[in-house]
């Protein structure tokens, strides 16, 4: 596909949906949009209940800090002494992103032996 980089995303100028958003997307937005406001009081109430279990409260708490400052950058620096390397995790797609932290949990402990800088 010419329209794509050399890394899976759309060049400038370019759009996975050339026609545009369909319609409906715009409608269901405009009607979400009206409820945002008794949404976050829900998360909020969810957030605030003692009695609500500790999965739920926290992904309340989530859900409201993802709103407001946004969701954490998704990256991973990976260092040792011979090089450093950033590697941009935003081009992956949700399953291979998922696949990256499985595999990345699973060798971290060696990972990070690696990395240590020698004393």
């Amino acid at each position: 596909m010419e329209n794509r980089t050399n890394r899976g995303t759309f060049k400038p100028g370019y759009s996975g949906i050339p026609g545009g958003r369909p319609a409906l997307a715009r409608e269901v937005k405009v009607l979400a949009m009206e409820h945002t406001t008794e949404a976050i009081g829900v998360l909020v109430g969810i957030m605030r209940d003692k009695n609500a279990a500790t999965s739920s409260r926290a992904a309340a708490a989530n859900a409201i800090l993802d709103r407001a400052i946004g969701k954490p950058e998704l990256s991973a620096r990976i260092e040792n002494t011979q090089r450093s390397q950033e590697i941009d995790l935003s081009v992956l797609s949700p399953e291979e992103y998922a696949a990256f932290e499985e595999a990345y949990s699973a060798f971290s402990p060696w990972i990070q032996k690696l990395c240590r800088s020698p004393n």
